[in-house]
């Protein structure tokens, strides 16, 4: 069935170059990729204007003379220096601020929810709420900017108060994280989690040079404040490689053993069966099983929950390991895949379609839970990708599917989340009248049921 969905990917070189092309269609297609290399190459040419300009007072006999720091002998602003400087700031006005703005400018202009503009520049707010697509570009940007403002320039001359501005600066990026949480809430915020523990170690690490800097410690306090930085970026790392782990592992499966020729062979393949029976029910992400299911159906007003089945621990149990039960309680509590996180996925994802009903939409009804739980059924048969202009009416399609199917139906928290951050993609007036179409079915159900009664 022909869902319009980006048609011509599949003929598509690297998903971005159609064959056959005239020199002009591959610069215009060639766009993205000058996009990324350009945000790429930005931290380093922003470092490097900086330091054509960075000049400080040095007192040569009675007079005070500003010099470039990269090259002494030079004498900021003179005929000498001129051509460098007028370069730098031209590269910090066209470059530095220039490329931000206008990328942001052009996705602010696109329909950065199409397929075809993600698969082109998905790439600078993939991840991110669909709201603060412009976080990685203006915000992360900016703070980029401020700290080698301090670095690179003259701006705060003495040595001391740039040593205080970093951690202030630090502490500030990480409040603006933890305030806004810009990014997707899938696996219960966890790429909010890990941006606001990655910011609050650069504030530790920056406060603690800082204090020991100023205080001047003695060499024991030293070596115990580094140690202790030293093992929070190990924590850190760890965390953050389960994290990286648990993604790549998601959908990985253990072979079957294949018989191999030589011995060496042989217990190298059970080694690595051996490992891999291990450590997958550890880093991977909970099965289909383990999830919280939301049971519901279009008679019925409520939702009942089915707790997560206590299998997989009851089976470290029987073999009385209880090392390996800690470390399901631990992986739990790392991966943010435990009850109390898929709770918390489904407050958040009850709080998220609230918002968008009552503030996006404008809306005064408020649909029941059963509601939501029907468009999360229904949207798990939806392809991935689709035109934006076609998602209301398959989704409807898909909803009056389900009125003759037998109940009840399930659906789980992840469900719910994919399904409102679909809803946010179409146009307002299609998202509108897919909810009602959906409050509708129950109301019919609900008339239907009364009259057998």
């Amino acid at each position: 069935m022909d869902y319009d969905v980006d048609e011509a990917m599949d003929r598509l070189d690297f998903g971005l170059f159609s064959p056959n092309a005239s020199f002009g269609e591959i610069l215009y297609q060639c766009l993205p990729v000058a996009w990324v290399a350009v945000v790429s190459l930005w931290p380093g040419l922003l470092s490097s204007f900086l330091r054509m300009i960075w000049c400080v007072p040095i007192r040569e006999e009675d007079v005070v003379s500003l010099r470039l720091v990269p090259n002494p002998d030079v004498v900021c602003w003179s005929s000498e220096h001129f051509p460098s400087a007028a370069l730098a700031v031209a590269g910090l006005v066209v470059w530095c601020l220039g490329i931000p703005l206008v990328l942001a400018a052009k996705l602010s202009m696109e329909d950065r929810a199409s397929p075809d503009k993600h698969r082109q520049f998905g790439y600078f707010y993939q991840g991110l709420e669909l709201r603060y697509w412009w976080w990685d570009i203006l915000v992360k940007r900016a703070d980029v900017l401020l700290m080698m403002l301090v670095t690179y320039t003259s701006v705060v001359r003495e040595p001391e108060a740039k040593v205080l501005l970093f951690p202030l600066l630090s502490g500030l990026q990480a409040l603006l994280a933890a305030w806004v949480k810009p990014y997707a809430n899938d696996q219960a915020q966890v790429l909010d989690v890990v941006e606001v523990m990655l910011s609050t170690i650069r504030f530790l690490l920056f406060g603690a040079v800082a204090a020991m800097l100023i205080l001047n410690t003695d060499s024991f306090t030293t070596r115990i404040v580094a140690y202790i930085l030293f093992l929070v970026l190990l924590l850190a790392c760890a965390y953050f490689f389960a994290h990286l782990a648990s993604q790549m592992l998601r959908d990985a499966v253990v072979a079957p053993p294949k018989r191999a020729k030589s011995l060496a062979r042989r217990w190298l393949a059970a080694a690595q069966r051996f490992a891999l029976n291990l450590f997958l029910p550890l880093l991977r992400g909970e099965a289909e099983e383990e999830m919280l299911r939301l049971t519901w159906s279009f008679g019925a007003n409520h939702v009942t929950t089915r707790k997560r089945p206590r299998s997989f621990r009851k089976s470290f149990q029987n073999v009385g390991s209880n090392m390996k039960l800690g470390l399901q309680l631990v992986r739990d509590t790392v991966l943010r895949t435990g009850p109390q996180f898929q709770h918390l996925v489904l407050y958040n994802a009850n709080d998220e379609f609230v918002a968008f009903w009552l503030q996006q939409l404008n809306q005064d009804e408020l649909p029941g839970p059963g509601v939501i739980c029907s468009l999360a059924t229904a949207h798990a048969s939806l392809p991935s990708l689709i035109a934006r202009y076609r998602i209301g009416g398959l989704w409807m399609q898909q909803l009056n599917a389900l009125t003759s199917q037998e109940g009840p139906f399930t659906c789980t928290p992840p469900d719910l989340q994919r399904a409102i951050r679909r809803m946010s993609q179409m146009p307002q007036a299609d998202a509108v009248e897919l909810v009602q179409h959906a409050m509708g079915l129950f109301a019919e159900a609900f008339v239907d049921d009364h009259f057998e009664l």
